[in-house]
């Protein structure tokens, strides 16, 4: 297969070469005052992950929302606070749904 930028999957520089590609990744997330390890509300993550997947267009790249996992954590009483339409996440023609375990 012909790859015009990254690196093909299952190479030995992929992981640092991916880790050096988007490190400026965490920009969009802060931009949207999401941080590693803090909560977030359903609309603030799906626009964050408009931006990402904008981000990786941009940068040439996909995300695959089949490869995607969404977990929720919080109490029963927040969490019940979401609709469920709420708990999904869009990203562009897919609809990621939250499972129960990841």
């Amino acid at each position: 297969m012909h790859t015009d930028s990254g690196v093909p999957q299952g190479s030995v520089l992929g992981p640092k070469t991916f880790i050096a590609y988007v490190d400026n990744m965490e920009d969009i997330f802060v931009a949207h005052g999401l941080h590693h390890h803090v909560f977030a509300v359903a609309p603030r993550l799906q626009n964050c992950i408009a931006d990402v997947v904008n981000w990786c267009g941009a940068h040439r790249l996909q995300l695959n929302a089949s490869k995607t996992d969404l977990l929720w954590y919080g109490s029963s009483a927040a969490l019940q606070l979401l609709s469920s339409s709420q708990k999904n996440i869009v990203v562009g023609d897919d609809t990621i749904v939250p499972a129960d375990v990841v």
